[in-house]
Parts: C-alpha cells; sequence; structure tokens
C-alpha cells in the first residue's frame, strides 16, 4: 500500500489514509483501488475506483500532489495493460499510457512492479513483457524500462534481452528503485550469463546505459538465489538489499542477499 510521503522516504504517521489494489472484485470484476484509514481500534474501508478498462491493478505510488499512480497487468486499448493516474480527491481516473500502442508491443506490454518518480515529475517502471530486444528468446518479448517524462512523452529507456544470449536480463518483473543522482537499480526474474536472473543499473543519461551488477545463479548449485521478483532496496551507504525465489542454499527456499557497491 501507498500513503502520503512514502514517495519521500517518510514513515508512515499511523493516522493518514492507506491506499492499495486489488487483483480482482470491484464494480466490474476487473480489480479495484481502495482506501482504508484508521478510527479508533478499526478501520473505515471504501472502494475509491473500479477498474473497467485496464485490470488486474499492480502497486500504487502516491506523487507530492496527492494524486495515486499504478499500472494495470493487462486491458486498455491496446490489451497490453496500462499507466493510470486517479487525481488527488475526485479520484477521477485518466490513462498515461496504453501499453502495446507500438507494432509488435515495443513499448512493452504486462506492466508489473513499483513505479519510482524522479524530484522532476518523471515516472519510470518495467514491464515484464514486450519490447525490441533483438536477443529475446520468447514471443510475447522480454521486457522493457520506461520513461513518461513529466510532460507526457513516453519512450523505452532499456529493452533487455538487447545482449547475446539475454546477459542483460529479461522479464524485469519487479520495477526500480532510483539514487540521490538518479541512476535506476532493479532485477529481472530471468536472463544473465547463468539465467537465473540479475540486478542492474540503469545509468541516467541520453542515453541511458545498462550495467548488470549481479548475475545469479553464478556460483555451482545457485547457493546465492534465483529467480528475484522483488525490487532492490537502497541504504544510505548505496548497498541493495533483496530477496530471490528461488534456489539458495536449501535448494528451492530463496535467498536474502546484500550487494554491496563500490
Amino acid at each position: 500500500m501507498t500513503y502520503n510521503g512514502q514517495a519521500a522516504g517518510l514513515p508512515w504517521d499511523e493516522s493518514s489514509p492507506l491506499f492499495g489494489t486489488t487483483y480482482l472484485g470491484g464494480a466490474n470484476n476487473m480489480g479495484a483501488v481502495y482506501e482504508i484509514t484508521p478510527n479508533g481500534s478499526g478501520w473505515n474501508f471504501q472502494i475509491i475506483h473500479s477498474f473497467s478498462s485496464g485490470f488486474h491493478g499492480g502497486q500504487l505510488m502516491m506523487d507530492p500532489s496527492g494524486n495515486l499512480l499504478g499500472t494495470t497487468s493487462l486491458g486498455g486499448s491496446h490489451s497490453g495493460g496500462t499507466l493510470f493516474r486517479l487525481a488527488a480527491g475526485t479520484f477521477n481516473e485518466a490513462t498515461l499510457h496504453n501499453f502495446c500502442a507500438e507494432a509488435n508491443c515495443t513499448d512493452g506490454s504486462l506492466p508489473f512492479g513499483a513505479l519510482v518518480m524522479d524530484a522532476n515529475g518523471n515516472l519510470f517502471g518495467t514491464t515484464q513483457e514486450g519490447g525490441a530486444g533483438a536477443q529475446c528468446v520468447t514471443d510475447g518479448g522480454c521486457g522493457v524500462a520506461y520513461e513518461r517524462t513529466a510532460d507526457g512523452k513516453f519512450k523505452v529507456i532499456h529493452d533487455f534481452c538487447s545482449l547475446n544470449n539475454c546477459k542483460d536480463g529479461r522479464a524485469p518483473a519487479a520495477g526500480m528503485v532510483l539514487d540521490a543522482n538518479g541512476n535506476l537499480f532493479g532485477t529481472t526474474y530471468l536472463g544473465g550469463t547463468s539465467e537465473g536472473g540479475t540486478v542492474f543499473e540503469l545509468s541516467h543519461g541520453a542515453p541511458w546505459t545498462e550495467t548488470v551488477l549481479y548475475n545469479f545463479c553464478s556460483t555451482q548449485n545457485c547457493p546465492d538465489g534465483a529467480s528475484p521478483v522483488a525490487p532492490p532496496i537502497l541504504d544510505a551507504s548505496g548497498n541493495l538489499f533483496g530477496t530471490t525465489a528461488n534456489a539458495g542454499a536449501n535448494v528451492t527456499g530463496g535467498t536474502a542477499y546484500r550487494l554491496k557497491l563500490q
């Protein structure tokens, strides 16, 4: 869930509303956005939006103006999912992008994971499929990282599986985090040198430059884990923390990891 101040790194104040999404349900059984507010020993709950075009809502973020921003993994005018905004106060929906609007879904499809906004109001996220990765081994595409600028322009900033054998990773299913210098960090579920997924950095610039920081399953029997499904957490020293869904010392249990950046 999200709340006012979360994007700036502030803790929840234990009294303001929390906002989240459901995968299904709502007036159209396509998912909904809800608000819960503490009320003494309980909570007040209300549905503030039912999806009707895009469906299967993902993680939300609240911008400094109180607007809610998020994605739906499917639906929209091209069936590739949507990027949407719910206006502060009214919660009226505006679609900011319909994925798969470009031929062969080169703008991405199946958006997943957390969104992040920089100080200039530019919005960044990932899609699990689509894109123009030249080495992609999947019919639906291997995913993209994208930017929607504050003035409304949408562009792909990295196509995954651009390198031979997808060494730059594929299926970035978790979203990204942003450091103080405007660089983005994220994970891919698959790809990399050992097909166990990656931790990557997109260095701010024109063009953006991708660097793989770690390849999971890079040691024998994969005690370092495989298939990360959540974005990393960035601490004040620039270290990254996260989890993997598979492998590890117990074969299938997954791992928690720390990546120390040099």
